[in-house]
């Protein structure tokens, strides 16, 4: 019989590492082409081995096992009784699961959990009806060793009906290798064929590949090669010649080449005499340069583009993809607005700069922006203020009383303001002193900073002393006025 523990958060760590999905599934697989199942698709299905299986039992299994969610967790150090063991129920850090594993280092802490490590496969199924399908088909491909006086042979094929095949022959003048299957189906339901065969005979190696566009051959001879097929594409990463390469005339429309190491001279065709006259319509190519007045190019790929100066004829369209998703926007010159902006994707969001102002917006709805007459933003600024995100919370603030009674508020004028306009606030070393002087460490304050040797202040942290000191001589007030009615 499974006890039930209570632990709570008597552990060092604990962590919930989410349910699974309701069981609404149970099969037994009886063998390799054999299941009894019971259940639907829609949530989690459980799958075991068992080869005296029935449908009674898999009902049963079903009717225990249905709607059971699996919680997975994580606890370190839990301060657990001795007496539990696996299969007991747990109350750990705010979740109640199994015990599904248990480790004791005979400290008296011991380190409990269901880990889950089914959670990968929960989200991206590997086990499914389609999966067990393929297993199960398995079973049905076919394999043959055969042995004759010349010729070895072995070949595995694939389900009836599926024109996969794979061989191999060999003889004392020939090894063939072959390979078929099909691309699918055509709209009458023939299969479309498709094949692949090496063949190594004497003194020959011929290369076949064939598929619903034509066949590709290409065979190699002890004298030469021949290179023939109805479409050929002859693509290569990389071709070392150790001795020459010549051709008395290549001709394309599009010759591409990654790297092309040219020891001689480079000459291309006739260039008309008035390109050659001046110096900036030369372009140099070197072994890690290329200098040019001007590229003019549809699409220009490089991994990194260095430049002093890189002008741009409108805006520029940035995006990068990777295995987290798609990031995208633009960046440039907008003459309608006067400035350079940095954008979002559907420029909904983005980052304006002018020479009057720079600006953050998202829809022109909600704005912030600097100008020469301050900082600005049409709504209130929001701070993060929740519990939840606090700690060392005290309401006690009769030593900031002190430190308020010391504070010299003051009218003063910024040294960049030509117009001397008068400001009210306090002097950041006025401050500090102080907070010394009633024993406060300035540096642990958060409203007293500094920034390239200059100090700041947060006007908004004293919004609540202020508001504490005011509801101080509120209560003062009333007591007064309680005392004069009497």
């Amino acid at each position: 019989m499974f006890d039930k523990f209570f632990v709570g958060g008597d552990v060092l760590s604990s962590a919930s590492n989410g349910k699974y999905k309701p069981v609404s599934r149970v099969t037994l697989l009886v063998d390799d082409e054999n299941a009894i199942t019971a259940g639907d698709d829609t949530g989690r299905e459980i799958v075991a081995n068992c080869p005296h299986a029935t449908q009674e039992m898999v009902d049963a299994l079903l009717a225990s096992m249905k709607g059971y969610e699996y919680q997975a967790y994580e606890a370190g150090g839990a301060n657990i009784d001795p007496a539990a063991e696996l299969g007991d129920g747990v109350t750990v850090g705010g979740v109640y699961s199994v015990i599904s594993r248990m480790r004791d280092d005979s400290s008296g802490y011991c380190d409990i959990s269901a880990p889950g490590e089914e959670e990968l496969e929960d989200e991206y199924p590997m086990e499914g009806p389609m999966t067990r399908m393929f297993n199960r088909q398995l079973a049905k491909t076919r394999s043959v060793i055969g042995k004759r006086i010349d010729e070895l042979y072995l070949a595995v094929f694939g389900p009836e009906g599926s024109g996969e095949e794979a061989s191999i022959s060999v003889k004392l003048d020939q090894i063939l290798q072959q390979v078929q299957g099909a691309l699918g189906t055509d709209e009458e339901g023939n299969l479309i064929p498709v094949s692949s065969s090496i063949e190594l005979a004497l003194g020959r190696l011929t290369l076949e590949a064939s598929d619903k566009d034509g066949t590709t051959t290409l065979t190699l001879k002890g004298g030469g090669g021949e290179l023939s097929s109805s479409q050929f594409d002859f693509h290569v990463k990389a071709v070392n010649v150790h001795g020459k390469l010549t051709a008395e005339q290549i001709e394309t429309k599009d010759l591409r080449v990654d790297a092309a190491n040219i020891t001689g001279k480079l000459t291309i065709g006739q260039l008309p005499e008035d390109d050659l006259v001046t110096a900036e319509n030369v372009t140099e190519i070197t072994s890690d340069a290329i200098k040019t007045a001007s590229i003019s190019a549809n699409q220009i790929t490089a991994g990194i583009l260095n430049a002093d100066v890189l002008t741009l004829d409108g805006l520029l369209y940035i995006s990068r993809t990777d295995i987290t998703g798609t990031a995208s926007g633009y960046f440039g010159a907008n003459p309608a607005k006067g400035a350079v902006v940095l954008a979002s994707q559907n420029q909904n969001v983005g980052c304006l700069a002018s020479d009057n102002a720079a600006k953050l917006s998202y829809m022109e709805e909600k704005m912030i922006w600097v100008a020469e007459g301050g900082c600005y933003a049409n709504e209130t600024m929001q701070v993060y203020s929740d519990r939840t995100l606090k700690n060392s919370i005290s309401y006690d603030l009769s030593t900031e009383e002190k430190m308020f009674e010391l504070l010299q508020p003051c009218s003063f004028a910024y040294i960049s303001d030509s117009d001397e306009k008068k400001h009210w606030g306090f002097i950041a070393q006025d401050f500090v002193q102080s907070a010394e002087d009633v024993g406060f460490d300035p540096a642990a304050l958060a409203v007293i900073g500094q920034y390239d040797g200059k100090y700041s202040l947060g006007y908004g942290e004293i919004t609540a002393l202020n508001t504490h000191m005011i509801q101080k001589l509120m209560r003062r007030v009333a007591a007064l006025e309680s005392r004069l009615e009497e």
